[in-house]
């Protein structure tokens, strides 16, 4: 009695170890050990491996292989035949009877069987049923590609060979399909359960697929798996995209070493222009950015219709609110997710300007730093601030005023400098590089530089930056206005954004004989400077386009005194200044 408690509680542990051991293995892992249990059977069967697309089924197979039938006489028993591109039943059964013909047990039984003619002149079935079930006992046939099998097949024939090889030939078989995808489900599931004798679902996790390829990957190792689990994908031939993309950008990778923000960001839209691009084909990034800016701000946003795929793209590229801007990184890697070449030179460009955002950050928190401890350090004298301050900003470079971010804010700390320490060179330093700054925002936003008075806050600091605009201005008209067709431009530039810089400046430096003389010799200028006319008409107040206005007008009534001209002037007069007119009779 006490021998059968010991044995019984050593066959607990072993149970209990079992299930313990089942638990720690992975699904791929059961999924093997499952097979390998059923080619320890000594009987025929029909093992259907079922699976999404491009999770890898075939890998697992050949694998299996590889791990399982160690000889070269062991594979010689094993039969592979994909049904895509096969258009006949006898085009598979050919491919069978050449791939076990191998095995010299039935390549024996054929040449004595058929002789040296060879399998010509005879069917493939006839040759077929020459073999003995016996030489088949061991015999490996794998079906691969099921729901991609031609129209000209019936799935009847391809179930029912499948089924002659179980029953009349011995043989073990493997089906690998996509269940989702096969055309006639019907005529599969009303013969499953005759054929198949064992359904195993084919599904790796996120870890289990990467990893199946993740040696191929040169740079960005620490990346892709994470985003992977995130979007749940476990397809390897997105995956396998996704690594050629990032091996591709290999080049980039020595610049972006100890910058893993930039990286991130870098790495981040490859990953995901390449998932998006590999999933749908026909993805499009600008109509994706104009349906997030419809959902968002369009006009009949309470009917917008959501585009399920779209969402799904969305969900890809971590979009996960209503904002989605485009920008020179995104279109580079675009252009080079859509057309598999990399603008190298522009990218390069495009990460320098980062790395020097990055830098003008850094050095901006290190003299905002300095001004705080000016102001509130009790130990930090005036005399330390104005050295360090004056070192920060020399530091900087050129471009300092663009890195504080802040005109004002630079002169405000010239002016704090002057206060402890009444030596010139700091104005005169100053003066120099709110000069280059001018000259940035002449060349790039000319717009924020004449925003909230900040050009008269400029003039003020000294009057030599006053003459400097001056002569910017003055530079700056001549090479906008050039020809007639750069004056219609300034004309309709204010309508079209209806908003306006310093175009009244611009027009309103053109004399009198410039406009009469365009006017006079192009009927495109005559009617887009009578258009332009009108429509400053609409203003209840002063619209500053006041001056050129008035010489526009001036140049039309000079032309109503040639003759030849008269009534098609005074009809241009007529429709342009009737709110003058109307002004002068009240």
């Amino acid at each position: 009695m006490k021998q059968y408690f010991i044995n019984f509680r050593n066959w607990l542990k072993e149970f209990f170890l079992d299930i313990k051991i089942e638990q720690s293995l992975s699904e791929v892992e059961k999924l093997t050990v499952r097979l390998k249990e059923l080619f320890e059977l000594n009987e025929s069967f029909v093992v259907a491996l079922n699976g999404e697309w491009g999770v890898g089924k075939t890998h697992f197979w050949n694998k299996f292989i590889e791990e399982n039938f160690t000889t070269e006489e062991e594979r010689k028993n094993i039969a592979y035949v994909s049904l895509f591109g096969k258009d006949k039943l006898t085009d598979i059964e050919s491919d069978i009877i050449m791939q076990v013909s191998r095995t010299a047990k039935i390549k024996g039984y054929l040449d004595n069987s058929i002789g040296s003619i060879g399998y010509a002149g005879f069917k493939v079935s006839n040759v077929l049923s020459l073999i003995p079930k016996v030489d088949f006992k061991n015999i490996v046939i794998c079906f691969d590609d099921f729901e991609r099998k031609s129209s000209k097949i019936n799935s009847k024939d391809i179930l029912g060979l499948i089924s002659q090889f179980k029953e009349q030939k011995n043989s073990k078989v493997i089906m690998i399909y996509n269940q989702t995808e096969i055309g006639d489900k019907e005529i599969l599931s009303d013969y499953k359960d005759k054929v198949i004798d064992y359904e195993l679902h084919y599904k790796p996790t996120v870890e289990e697929s990467y990893q199946t390829v993740s040696k191929r990957l040169k740079v960005f190792n620490e990346y892709p798996l994470e985003y992977l689990k995130s979007k749940g994908i476990n397809n390897i031939r997105v995956i396998k995209r996704l690594i050629n993309a990032l091996n591709d950008f290999e080049f980039i990778a020595p610049k972006l070493k100890d910058n893993q923000d930039i990286e991130e960001e870098i790495v981040s839209s490859i990953i995901t222009l390449a998932v998006v691009n590999a999933k749908y084909n026909d993805f499009d990034l600008h109509n994706t950015i104009e349906y997030v800016r419809e959902k968002r701000f369009g006009d009949k946003k309470s009917n917008f219709l959501e585009n399920k795929e779209i969402e799904n793209i969305l969900f890809l590229l971590g979009v996960n609110n209503d904002y989605f801007f485009t920008n020179d990184l995104l279109e580079n890697i675009n252009y080079y997710i859509k057309n598999s070449i990399i603008n190298k030179e522009n990218l390069v460009e495009t990460v320098n300007q980062k790395l020097e955002q990055k830098e003008q950050r850094v050095m901006a928190r290190k003299i905002s730093t300095i001004y705080s401890k000016y102001n509130y350090d009790l130990k930090y004298s005036n005399e330390s601030f104005v050295k360090d301050m004056f070192t920060l900003l020399q530091e900087a470079g050129e471009n300092v005023v663009d890195t504080i971010n802040s005109v004002e804010s630079f002169m405000y700390y010239i002016e704090e400098m002057q206060k402890i320490d009444n030596d010139s060179k700091y104005k005169e330093f100053a003066i120099g590089k709110i000069k280059s700054y001018i000259d940035l925002m002449y060349e790039t936003n000319i717009r924020e530089l004449q925003a909230f008075g900040k050009l008269q806050k400029i003039k003020d600091f000294d009057s030599s930056l006053e003459d400097y605009i001056n002569e910017k201005d003055n530079a700056k008209n001549q090479s906008q206005i050039k020809s007639k067709e750069d004056i219609i431009n300034l004309f309709n530039q204010p309508i079209i954004n209806r908003s306006w810089g310093n175009e009244p400046d611009l027009l309103a430096s053109i004399n009198k004989t410039t406009y009469k003389k365009y006017i006079e010799e192009s009927p495109v200028f005559f009617s887009e400077a009578m258009s332009f006319v009108r429509w400053t008409q609409g203003f209840a107040g002063n619209s500053g386009f006041e001056e050129a206005v008035d010489r526009i007008i001036e140049a039309f009534k000079e032309l109503s005194n040639n003759p030849e001209y008269n009534s098609k002037v005074e009809k241009a007069l007529n429709y342009m200044i009737i709110k003058k007119e109307k002004e002068k009779e009240d």
